[in-house]
């Protein structure tokens, strides 16, 4: 199946049904940041995005351009943990 016809939702559910999940999984697949508990007092923040040329950037934006863009979304999900 394409991800076109799937969609972001159908396969966030398929990888969810892959993941293996215990206590340390605060908040998981389908959030914009994981929560990992690492310690009784430390946690693991992940997050992942893509960036499109053409979307999100164009092919001649400098590197600086394209981290600022990547900074500021990794930001934005970490908010949202």
């Amino acid at each position: 199946m394409k991800l076109k016809t799937l969609g972001e939702a159908g396969l966030i559910e398929r990888l969810a049904k892959k993941i293996k999940k215990d206590k340390t999984l605060i908040r998981g697949i389908g959030e914009d940041c994981a929560v990992i508990k690492l310690s009784r007092d430390g946690y693991l923040l992940l997050t992942i995005d893509m960036l499109i040329e053409g979307v999100h950037f164009n092919a001649i934006s400098n590197r600086m351009e394209i981290f600022s863009v990547r900074i500021k979304r990794y930001r934005v999900d970490g908010r949202s943990c």
